[in-house]
């Protein structure tokens, strides 16, 4: 069979799905050094028993997240209740007793890696439970009819295109976001460190800036309300004095609103 070299058979679709494989397999490799980093603190900080529980807490709250949040079933009742009108219904029900037990285990968890850290770092942690505290009361709000909100004027269909947007922005202002090493001197992603306030400002900005493209103002006045919650939490809404500038003036695959906040939290930690 002789095939012309103008014919191409992998089409388009195929090399923008290849490259979303290839992204996530380097996602997954950087976060797996993060961990094995992380790994390497616990035992040098705790010694083999740390280490050991550290790990099943780590394994634990993989599981509890799995356990409460099946995503194949949640996009299903997304897309059942969207056509009905009864979105709220559907994170009415997760802002419920899933979300109350994963944020157990998420705390057990953080619990275990204090072990790990040196009496100085660990107040990191508490800073990071705080933030994702005041990004679950924010997001389930009056039974999380605000993420409904989010979802029904193309909140997700907005970030999807504007993805690029944010990704360049973020490339050109915080640049070590994208660096693979993950070093021993570094701290993991989910540990706050306060010096990272102004990365974290750029980040901000970045999203804000990209998602201010929406048609609707609804997702991004949502997700500024979102960031600046988080924000407002930390020691960076205390020490940054032009913090108006960025939230003063401006309007701003799985289907819930948390997968965003996971994505900036880990964007924002891994520039540290």
């Amino acid at each position: 069979m002789c095939v012309h070299s103008d014919d191409d058979f992998f089409d388009d679709t195929f090399h923008d799905d290849f490259q979303e494989l290839e992204d996530q397999s380097k996602f997954s490799e950087q976060l797996e050094n993060g961990f094995k980093n992380w790994e390497s603190r616990c035992l040098e900080t705790g010694g083999e028993e740390v280490l050991r529980k550290w790990q099943k807490e780590q394994e634990d709250l993989i599981y509890c997240f799995l356990e409460e949040f099946d995503i194949d079933t949640i996009e299903q009742e997304i897309d059942d209740k969207k056509a009905a009108g009864d979105l709220d219904l559907v994170f009415k029900k997760y802002c419920g007793k899933p979300m109350a037990n994963l944020r157990k285990c998420l705390e057990s968890f953080l619990e275990a890696s204090h072990q790990c850290l040196e009496e100085e770092d660990r107040v990191g942690l508490n800073v990071t439970m705080s933030m994702v505290d005041a990004a679950i009361e924010f997001a389930c709000h009056n039974s999380g009819d605000r993420m409904a909100l989010f979802m029904a004027e193309a909140g997700m269909d907005c970030v999807e295109k504007h993805k690029d947007d944010m990704l360049t922005c973020l490339n050109k202002s915080v640049p070590s976001v994208f660096k693979d090493d993950v070093g021993a001197d570094r701290m993991h992603f989910y540990v706050f460190q306060k010096e990272n306030c102004a990365k974290g400002e750029a980040i901000m900005r970045c999203v804000e800036d990209s998602l201010l493209h929406c048609q609707d103002p609804t997702p991004s006045n949502l997700v500024h309300g979102l960031l600046k919650s988080i924000k407002d939490v930390t020691p960076c809404a205390r020490t940054v004095n032009h913090a108006a500038s960025i939230f003063g003036s401006k309007t701003l695959k799985s289907s819930l609103f948390l997968p965003i906040l996971a994505i900036l939290l880990n964007i924002y930690y891994r520039s540290i």
